[in-house]
């Protein structure tokens, strides 16, 4: 009260809280940072899943042959050869480790997009059928939106994987933590970037064959595999994820009812994984549940090539074709559509073939990318 001495109580007004809005700010800024230079912050397998998701809802979407599954389809599956026998347009929408649901959900994306193959290639190779959708963490969030991530979470009764993924999906940063650590790392040391001019080889070297993957030989490869190789590629033992069983399903089912011929593609591996997987007793389990598959869907083609007698000189590693196996595979498995086969088909054995058209192999990339873009011949 005035005039008493007594002193009125301040009034005070309210403030933002701008320590708390600068690290939203900053927060935001990074993500975005990290969003728009992805190839400096995604392995270049992580980067299969993210180019081939959007041809599935673009280019992709145009083709009459789709060819899904994982790497092995990707260097295997070459489209301007297949084209050349088809007379069809073809398209390569394989990624790196693919499991059944990412194949169905990239199928969902091309035809939502309008896409009305005729025609479908599909692998499902059988080290990768054992694992569980967390096998694939990192590339979940970028092919899938929450609700796929929900689906997916419910065909594995696994509530805490949603979480997971969703926040890798909102969370840029935490999603490429592993990358960002490796930039870090290579920054302090005086290194190059790592990954960002790999990513750029790849990057227009599946663009130039329509998502496939076109090697040069490798002479290191000798044929020899150790046992850790087995181990990661189960020369032993053979299972399958109850998931990716769904899924299997889902995919064929999905595809048929589009009016698509689905082929079932199994790839030949070098001669040391498939005599181990042979004497193991692995291949002769595989092969059991691909016909389990093929009995409840009767208009399933199976072209097999695993004993087509492809040598180690046709691989760069235990498991993945040079470009000249995949030229000859190609060749084959398009013959085989064009004859007009059914059921289980087995392809012949290997014989050189040559490829209709030039095709630039990986290191002949790396020389363009190099260049600034400009094709050195």
């Amino acid at each position: 009260m005035k005039g008493f001495g007594v002193m009125e109580p301040e009034i005070k007004t309210r403030r933002w809280p701008l320590g708390l809005i600068g690290m939203v700010v900053l927060v935001v800024a990074v993500e975005a940072y990290i969003g728009r230079h992805a190839f400096r912050f995604t392995n270049t397998a992580t980067l299969s899943w993210n180019l081939s998701d959007t041809a599935a809802r673009g280019e992709a979407s145009k083709a009459e042959v789709l060819c899904f599954g994982d790497s092995l389809v990707k260097h295997g599956m070459i489209p301007e050869v297949l084209e050349a026998k088809l007379g069809k347009r073809v398209y390569n929408v394989s990624i790196c480790a693919a499991s059944a649901p990412a194949s169905y959900f990239l199928l969902k994306h091309a035809l939502d997009a309008g896409a009305r193959p005729q025609s479908i290639i599909v692998d499902f190779m059988p080290d990768l059928l054992s694992g569980s959708p967390r096998h694939s963490s990192r590339n979940w969030p970028e092919i899938l939106n929450y609700r796929e991530l929900i689906e997916l979470a419910r065909a594995g009764r696994d509530f805490g994987f949603f979480v997971t993924m969703a926040r890798d999906r909102l969370l840029n940063s935490h999603r490429s933590r592993w990358e960002i650590q490796a930039n870090l790392i290579a920054a302090l040391r005086g290194q190059v970037d790592p990954l960002h001019e790999t990513n750029l080889v790849y990057q227009r070297n599946w663009g130039q064959h329509r998502g496939a993957e076109y090697t040069p030989d490798n002479p290191a490869f000798q044929g020899q595999v150790t046992e850790q190789d087995h181990f990661k590629l189960m020369s032993d033992h053979f299972w399958c994820n109850k998931v990716n069983r769904t899924y299997i399903d889902k995919f064929i089912k999905l595809a048929e009812s589009r009016g698509a011929k689905v082929y079932w593609l199994l790839p030949p591996v070098s001669p040391a994984i498939h005599q181990r997987r042979v004497a193991s007793g692995a291949d002769e389990k595989y092969s059991g549940f691909v016909r389990e598959v093929a009995a409840k869907h009767p208009s399933l083609i199976v072209l097999d090539a695993r004993r087509s007698g492809y040598d180690h000189t046709k691989f760069v590693d235990p498991v993945h074709l040079n470009g000249r196996g995949g030229v000859t595979l190609s060749t084959e498995v398009a013959e085989a559509m064009v004859s007009g086969r059914t059921e289980w088909v087995w392809l012949p054995r290997y014989r050189d073939r040559t490829s209709p058209v030039p095709l630039e192999d990986v290191e002949q990339s790396r020389v363009v990318v190099g260049s600034g873009g400009k094709v050195i011949r």
